[in-house]
């Protein structure tokens, strides 16, 4: 779930949709129908949801930015890049504020959309989780290798690489990028990009 002013905000499973509750009492503020695919979560943004599930033929990924508040439906995008085996995503959009650029990850796919002009700014292909932006860069696991990439054109600025397989989100704080497999977490200096400590708490 997504918290936000009083709000709760979820998926809708079986009937393929978007939830907006009250995070107090749990009354149902409303309900917006969206393409079925489950397990995405969205994200929030100056009173404005968005979700990115795929498009009602499957082809494509399906970016919907709607009202917090009424569900109501303020515009779209169904023509990402998107390529899913089974039915689980997995995924949740992850939003730079500063550069106002949302970044939509399927399993095999990442694109960059403005929140402007709503145009595709680029679009990467490998196998991705979701990412963390901070400070104009987009820290991105692509097939267990960290990348951090200019979050306004896609390019690659450094990477890190290890023995073990990364495959969990990475998560941006006090200086450091934390990356994680099964068995290892790793602390890397978001200045100098080496690795400051290394632990193995499973």
């Amino acid at each position: 779930p997504t918290v936000a002013n009083r709000r709760v905000y979820i998926n809708g499973g079986t009937y393929g949709g978007a939830y907006g509750f009250d995070a107090i009492n749990g009354t149902e503020y409303w309900f917006h129908e969206l393409p079925q695919y489950d397990m995405w979560t969205p994200a929030y943004y100056r009173d404005t949801l968005y979700t990115f599930t795929t498009s009602s033929n499957g082809d494509y990924g399906y970016l919907a930015a709607l009202n917090a508040h009424s569900g109501m439906l303020l515009w779209d995008k169904d023509d990402l890049p998107n390529s899913w085996y089974g039915y689980s995503m997995n995924t949740a959009p992850v939003i730079d504020t500063s550069a106002r650029i949302i970044i939509t990850t399927s399993e095999y796919y990442q694109s960059a959309v403005s929140l402007d002009s709503h145009e595709k700014l680029w679009t990467k292909s490998g196998q991705f989780v979701t990412p963390a932006v901070h400070d104009g860069v987009l820290y991105c696991i692509n097939s267990g290798i960290l990348h951090a990439c200019d979050v306004h054109t896609g390019a690659v600025l450094w990477s890190f690489a290890q023995n073990s397989n990364i495959s969990f989100p990475p998560v941006v704080a006090n200086g450091f990028v934390f990356i994680s497999s099964e068995t290892d977490v790793y602390a890397i200096d978001l200045y100098d990009h080496t690795e400051k400590w290394h632990g193995t708490p499973g």
